[in-house]
């Protein structure tokens, strides 16, 4: 007896992952997360979400089958720039950061901005921070799906329902801030060396670590604003400078910050080829930094050691040269005041030595 069709079929992306049910609608190919892993239970959603759309099928105009080719970020980046004349800056701000920081990220292609993956990203989100936040993003992602239904880029609207008022989320546990370790520039050369080129993980998209970790001492530059930077908006091939924007630097401090040439080197070999997009990214690099460190710093020194230290350890050892440039400092790194970089200065015996023209350990003598 020949099987009955069912219009639908299933498919997963990765092994043992999530199955995706992929079925014709509207004119168009359409692909949805099943949110299950289980062949039976793949099934049975893969026939409610296939009834259900047939049953609301509308046929899709031409101009919505083409911009459903469009890619994720370049649709990101098409509502933010539609924002500008309906939200404050602040606002944009935020959204901003959410679109590049978490949405990007977390959905990597649009065809996975669906209602299954949105419930997901709300329930992984509210393990990591306070429902409150959450909240916000889900007003923003909630924007981001309406307007990129009504321009064609989805064949459907999100819909997640709101956050219960009696869900609290899991509030972000803020750890001390260590005293940064000091470190000379031959330990750091070894750090960064013993650092992996690019990620292996196979459950997220690869990214640059050791590129990464070498710009941010060479720069001197704060964490968080070099997860931000894009090509080409901050910077592009063969570029002598990086650009800082107002709203990239925490000091709304704007300004093209000289690169030296393993810099330059390093941006090069990680810089989107012909697109635009971020360079780094946010990741988490502990595993490796920690790794690294071992090998590099004593046990100490590599148990407290993390990568924002690298900025403190850029400052010493510039201001550390006979040809110390205080204001060239301040300038790189992007601070206001000459106290809050002197801050940064970490004290060593091998700078009192260098400060008193003394090469090598001091030796004892007995006095005649």
């Amino acid at each position: 007896m020949a099987r009955k069709r069912q219009g639908w079929t299933l498919r997963s992306r990765t092994p043992g992952g999530v199955l995706y049910v992929r079925f014709a609608c509207g004119g168009g190919t359409v692909e949805r997360s099943t949110g299950r892993a289980d062949g039976e239970g793949a099934a049975r959603e893969a026939r409610r979400i296939y009834a259900d759309a047939i049953a609301r099928e509308k046929p899709l105009p031409r101009k919505r089958l083409r911009a459903a080719e469009a890619g994720l970020e370049e649709v990101l980046a098409s509502w933010l720039v539609s924002l500008t004349t309906t939200h404050d800056a602040g606002t944009l701000k935020t959204w901003r950061l959410y679109a590049y920081t978490h949405f990007e990220p977390f959905f990597e292609a649009l065809h996975n901005l669906t209602t299954a993956q949105a419930d997901l990203y709300m329930r992984e989100r509210l393990g990591k921070v306070i429902a409150d936040t959450v909240r916000r993003e889900h007003t923003a992602l909630r924007s981001l799906a309406a307007w990129a239904y009504r321009n064609g880029f989805i064949p459907e609207e999100l819909s997640v329902p709101p956050i219960p008022k009696r869900v609290t989320g899991k509030p972000y546990e803020r750890r001390r801030r260590s005293k940064p370790v000091e470190m000379s520039e031959e330990e750091i050369a070894a750090l960064i060396t013993h650092l992996p080129a690019w990620s292996t993980s196979k459950r997220v998209k690869r990214f640059p670590i050791r590129a990464r970790f070498l710009v941010a001492y060479e720069t001197g530059l704060r964490p968080e604003l070099l997860d931000a930077i894009r090509a080409p908006l901050h910077y592009r091939r063969g570029q002598e400078t990086l650009r800082i924007t107002t709203e990239l630097d925490k000091g709304r401090w704007a300004r093209d910050v000289p690169l030296t040439a393993e810099a330059r080197k390093a941006l090069d070999s990680v810089c989107p080829k012909g697109k635009a997009g971020l360079i780094f990214g946010k990741h988490d690099y502990r595993p490796h930094l920690k790794a690294a460190a071992a090998v590099a710093l004593p046990p100490d020194r590599a148990e407290r050691f993390n990568g924002a230290h690298l900025r403190s350890a850029r400052v010493t050892h510039l201001l550390e040269r006979p040809e110390a440039n205080l204001p060239g400092v301040q300038f790189l790194v992007g601070h206001r005041s000459t106290a809050t970089t002197a801050r940064y200065v970490r004290p060593s015996a091998r700078a009192a030595r260098a400060a008193l023209g003394i090469l090598g350990a001091p030796r004892n003598s007995k006095a005649k």
